[in-house]
């Protein structure tokens, strides 16, 4: 858990020393950087980091809640993939990514397009209006996907912004400048003994997760989860 920044929580300070600013400026770098690799890692559809980096999403969701259904899935994933065989863990693995349109870097996470697929067939569903039987909506829906290309295209000859997360224009030059004046004041990076944050009353320098009862609420969750699993690996040696 060490190697992850998490330990029993950081008794190196004193209360009255820690420097809340340079805390929050080091944990929004942390996870900029993990969900910057997470990304990187769905483009590339690099499996070898798959499993990695949802170790290192353990322990930020448990420090949310020990109770989270993302805390369960990260360790049913990982527990799925080391029980089974070598070829059903490539298998797995592979179908974690899916290829659209072909190329480098172009891969995607395969239930993100299922969940665009399903927004999509909504659409078409919600369009039919109220009294719509099974056969009409299985008619609509058979060219949900095709019907949403159809529009983006039409869209696009029309010159019509499309709507995207990411930012379609480069950072205004000076909203630059303003930052970066901002930074070279606050020099948030600088250890500054009690500084506060004022936005956020508390912030530890370390998610504050006692290892222990993790390990003990990660046990109940693999006993859980494992239950009437079948280790695919023993099955495959026996075989031989």
């Amino acid at each position: 858990m060490e190697m992850f920044g998490y330990n029993e929580g950081d008794t190196s300070l004193p209360n009255g020393d820690h420097d809340e600013l340079f805390n929050y400026s080091c944990q929004l770098c942390q996870w900029g950087i993990h969900f910057l690799a997470l990304d990187d890692t769905a483009k590339e559809g690099d499996i070898m980091r798959i499993q990695p980096n949802l170790l290192k999403c353990i322990p930020f969701f448990y420090s949310h809640s020990k109770l989270s259904k993302y805390l369960v899935e990260c360790v049913d994933f990982i527990l799925k993939c080391e029980s089974s065989s070598p070829l059903t863990r490539i298998r797995i693995l592979e179908g974690f990514f899916v290829n659209r349109k072909g190329g480098h870097g172009n891969d995607v996470e395969a239930d993100l397009v299922q969940e665009h697929s399903v927004r999509h067939q909504k659409e078409l569903i919600r369009a039919l209006g109220a009294n719509k039987s099974d056969k009409a909506i299985l008619r609509a829906t058979g060219a949900a996907n095709l019907v949403t290309s159809l529009v983006e295209n039409y869209d696009t000859a029309l010159s019509v912004p499309i709507k995207s997360s990411n930012h379609g224009t480069c950072t205004n030059e000076k909203d630059m400048t303003v930052i970066r004046e901002c930074l070279r004041s606050t020099r948030p990076f600088k250890h500054t003994p009690g500084r506060k944050c004022s936005p956020h009353k508390i912030v530890h320098p370390k998610f504050k997760v006692i290892v222990s009862k993790l390990l003990i609420d990660l046990k109940v969750i693999i006993d859980r989860l494992s239950y009437g699993l079948i280790d695919g690996n023993s099955h495959e040696e026996d075989e031989h």
